[in-house]
Formats: C-alpha cells, structure tokens, sequence
C-alpha cells in the first residue's frame, strides 16, 4: 500500500466554506529567480485549498493486476468540517489494519516521518517502508541519539541485524523480510 498526500489548490476561490490555507507550490514556483532578474523569494505563498489523502493498492507481479485506489480521504483546517492532518491518517490507519492486517507492505514517504507515525505502525504490529529524513535521529541500541544512517552503517559493518531481521551478508545482497 503506497500512501501519499498532497492539497488541492483552489487560488481563485473565495466562496466555498471549508476551503483552508494550502501551500501553493506553483506559486513557489514562480517565483524563483529568474535570469536577468533579482527579487529573492519571500516567505511560503498560501492559497485556498483542501488537503487530501490517497492510499494506493499495487502487486508486485503483472498477474496482479494494474494499481487500484484503496481509500482516500479529505479533510480542511477550516469551516464546519474541520479536521486535522494526523487524525484523519490515524483514523485510515486504524481502518487499513483491521481490514489487511499484516498482509500487505505499508510504504511511506518522508511526510510520515515522526514519531507519532512509528509508534503508530509499531503499535498495530504493521509491515512497513517508512523514508526516513537523514536529519532526524533515533536511539541506538545503548540509548544514545544518532543519526538513523549511522546507526544503519554500524549495525552493516559489524553484520548484526537491522531493520526486519536483515544482516549484511558477504554476496551484498538482503535476505526477504
């Protein structure tokens, strides 16, 4: 299950009620500088918008079948229909593992890098890809912060276990999890 999130900018709206503030990133993109021209970029530009939520259902052989669209969900930070961006992940969340369990693979991009997200996914006991930032640390196995690549390197070089019981093994290749 591929999960990705995004926002639907609405920049000439002004009339729908749950319309919130959305990062415009084709506003950020227009206003890069330009070759002739100098007026450095300012803050973030928002604009009306929603955010939404999609979860795609992808096999890994042909034979499967092309992707489908397991569930989506919308939601705005404001009007009568507020919401907010971890409740609703959370509650879908909840809903993927009661009706898959552990039998399919959850992937995630670096937006779902937090610990409320691991301890989630660790929580329902889930099979998961998290992307984690190179800037955000964990702790090691002695209690100390460091940076997640760190502790991947060491725990590589010394062939002990890392992520789903994997070792380094001499071919350079991973067993299956």
């Amino acid at each position: 299950m591929l999960w990705d999130e995004s926002s639907w900018e609405k920049p000439e709206s002004r009339q729908l009620e749950d319309l919130g503030p959305t990062r415009s990133s084709k506003a950020a993109r227009l206003t890069h500088i330009k070759p002739g021209y100098y007026s450095p970029p300012g803050a973030p530009i928002f604009v009306p918008g929603m955010q939404w939520l999609a979860i795609l259902l992808v096999g890994r052989l042909v034979e499967q079948g092309p992707p489908l669209l397991a569930a989506q969900r919308w939601w705005t930070n404001r009007g009568p229909h507020t919401s907010f961006k971890r409740d609703e992940e959370g509650k879908l969340l909840v809903e993927l593992a009661a009706s898959w369990g552990r039998g399919v693979v959850h992937i995630f991009d670096q937006g779902f890098a937090s610990t409320f997200w691991l301890g989630l996914v660790l929580a329902y006991a889930l099979r998961f890809v998290l992307r984690w930032r190179k800037d955000y640390q964990l702790l090691d196995a002695a209690g100390n912060r460091r940076l997640t690549w760190k502790i991947a390197a060491s725990a590589n070089a010394a062939g002990r276990s890392v992520g789903c019981g994997m070792r380094a093994v001499p071919t350079g290749s991973w067993p299956p999890c």
